[in-house]
């Protein structure tokens, strides 16, 4: 996976700096799906759909490692935009459950769409919908750890006490996908 994954080894995030980026001894490409949550507004459809434009401009390059796309939209209903932009309808969490904190409708959806989708890369990439792709993005995961972009706000090691209690390390290969569903519920335990 490529969403925020801790380095357990040297305690550290993996960065765009460090030599992440690998191929397998024979020299196959490391492809990744690119999922997106996203809401129905008018903004976040626009932020879709320059996103997937310019996601559809650097799959095709040469050396990308950039594989399917999936919206996941988090309305419950179907847009307009279905046939333009891959998506998968995610229902969104019960009235009053996100306490006018919308975005936690973003782990239940990601958990709707582990359920339901047959993913063939062995790696995700969860984006937002604001995010330009202005170059091919590479596989950044390395020894089968996931690679994330460190935000100055989110201090997992500072309170990884707090956080083992209520999500526990995960070991496994990429081989086997249920962990996937698995680091999902947690996400969403969480939230």
């Amino acid at each position: 996976m490529i969403y925020q994954v801790h380095h357990q080894d040297q305690h550290s995030w993996l960065t765009r700096n460090q030599d992440a980026v690998e191929r397998s001894s024979s020299g196959k490409k490391r492809l990744f799906h690119t999922a997106v949550t996203a809401s129905d507004s008018v903004y976040n459809t626009w932020q879709c759909r320059v996103m997937y434009y310019w996601y559809k401009k650097h799959r095709d390059g040469p050396n990308s490692e950039m594989g399917g796309f999936t919206r996941i939209l988090h309305s419950g209903k179907a847009d307009k935009f279905m046939e333009e932009i891959p998506t998968f309808i995610a229902q969104p969490l019960p009235a009053g459950m996100d306490q006018g904190y919308i975005v936690l409708n973003r782990p239940w959806a990601f958990v709707q769409w582990l359920q339901k989708a047959d993913i063939k890369e062995d790696y995700i990439l969860m984006a937002e919908p604001d995010h330009i792709i202005v170059k091919p993005i590479p596989n950044l995961s390395k020894d089968g750890l996931g690679a994330a972009f460190p935000f100055f706000y989110i201090e997992p090691k500072k309170f990884e006490s707090i956080i083992r209690k209520y999500f526990l390390r995960i070991r496994t290969s990429n081989k086997d996908r249920s962990h996937r569903k698995l680091s999902c519920h947690y996400w969403e335990g969480i939230s």
